[in-house]
């Protein structure tokens, strides 16, 4: 793949006479959007495990981004340091942390985050106190059943405080309180208790289920949903993830592609809209990365399939014309080359079928939403850095 090439300006058109209203516009504008970032997130997360990185520090977080969060404390560094208690609260807000493959450390961090939160969530609703969020620091870095106790017996102790209060609410939210971390022992307990069948579980991984017998299915099937799929879902359901990579002996977390957290439209991954008209017909202009090019890909390989078509055939061979050659042969040399398909050389069988899965599934609702919107072939493409690279 030519290093040269970092920014790539496509323009689409649509050959629906239908004129689009603002909402599917703006539908359209989030679906290329959602389509692109995870794709390259995809590719990305490919790209740790093949240099090296354990799948178990690679995190994703139980939720979107937001968009109107300008995340200031990402601006100048992508690290997030569990050292520090500002930090933790910063991870606290994002959400909670899941781990590729299991990871003890992790895991905790979850279950004392989820703590934390639904006894905030309790003691709000009845006007409580909590216990401030700068303690989450001390909390991630104890023994967790040590964790658990302490977030208990302060949270009993702000209640014993309080002079006012209906004797019939306390008690109420004490039993709810029970609960609450009654559950959190539980949660942590049954993962301990599965760190044996989780051995197993990966001694097993790259067998196909078929093959297995009726107990080691069970006991497959039963890890693998528990904590081998939940990141994979989360990256395939949350619309703007968060991935991290967790540095064991610095105790710290680098964001990955922080870029689209902080919307930076000076790097080189940003991807803008341009030019735009949802009259008809619908026109608009994509200024992306590198990684445009599998989406730019997906309408050249449409344009063969539709050459089948006895109608389209000579319309598509007056496009192909139109089309400056030696661009397309570099959009789709961009699209197939090894630095835009890492998850082929991704080693773990498990891991490279769940990805592979998960990147199949984002270029067909990338293909849906072209189709819906009548998106032809007949694409107009700009590589400038390429183009002066060899003036």
């Amino acid at each position: 793949m030519s290093k040269d090439i970092k920014r790539i300006n496509v323009t689409l058109k649509s050959e629906d006479s239908k004129t689009l209203s603002g909402w599917q516009l703006q539908e359209f504008i989030k679906n290329i959007n959602k389509g692109y970032n995870k794709l390259d997130l995809t590719n990305e997360i490919s790209r740790l495990i093949n240099e090296g990185k354990k799948p178990e520090n690679i995190i994703i977080i139980n939720k979107s981004y937001d968009i109107n969060n300008a995340y200031t404390y990402l601006q100048k560094s992508n690290e997030i340091d569990l050292n520090k208690s500002s930090m933790v609260e910063n991870l606290y807000h994002l959400g909670i942390p899941v781990s590729m493959y299991p990871n003890k450390r992790i895991k905790e961090i979850g279950v004392i985050f989820s703590l934390y939160r639904n006894i905030y969530t309790l003691f709000r609703s009845e006007n409580i106190p909590v216990i401030e969020k700068d303690k989450l620091k001390e909390y991630i870095n104890l023994d967790i059943y040590k964790a658990i106790s302490m977030i208990n017996q302060e949270s009993r102790y702000i209640m014993s405080k309080l002079k006012t209060a209906n004797e019939n609410i306390l008690k109420a939210t004490s039993d709810k309180l029970d609960n609450i971390v009654s559950s959190a022992k539980v949660e942590i307990s049954e993962y301990i208790a599965d760190e044996y069948d989780m051995l197993n579980f990966k001694k097993i991984d790259n067998i196909e289920l078929k093959k297995l017998k009726d107990t080691d299915k069970y006991l497959y099937t039963r890890i693998q949903s528990r904590y081998y799929s939940k990141f994979f879902e989360l990256l395939n359901d949350i619309d703007r993830p968060i991935i991290l990579l967790y540095e064991e002996q610095s105790n710290k977390l680098r964001v990955v592609k922080k870029e689209y957290m902080l919307n930076d439209i000076e790097s080189e991954n940003f991807l803008d809209f341009k030019d735009y008209s949802h009259n008809s017909p619908f026109v608009i202009t994509i200024i992306a990365g590198v990684a445009i090019s599998s989406i730019v890909a997906l309408l050249y390989n449409a344009s063969k399939e539709d050459e089948a078509n006895t109608e389209k055939e000579k319309k598509n061979k007056k496009i192909e014309k139109e089309i400056d050659k030696n661009i397309k042969d570099v959009i789709l040399e961009l699209a197939n080359s090894t630095e835009l398909n890492q998850v082929n050389e991704v080693e773990d069988k498990f891991i490279n079928n769940k990805l592979d899965d998960l990147k199949n599934g984002f270029n067909e609702n990338i293909e849906k939403t072209l189709d819906r919107r009548g998106i032809s072939n007949d694409i107009v493409i700009s590589i400038e850095e390429y183009k002066k690279s060899r003036q």
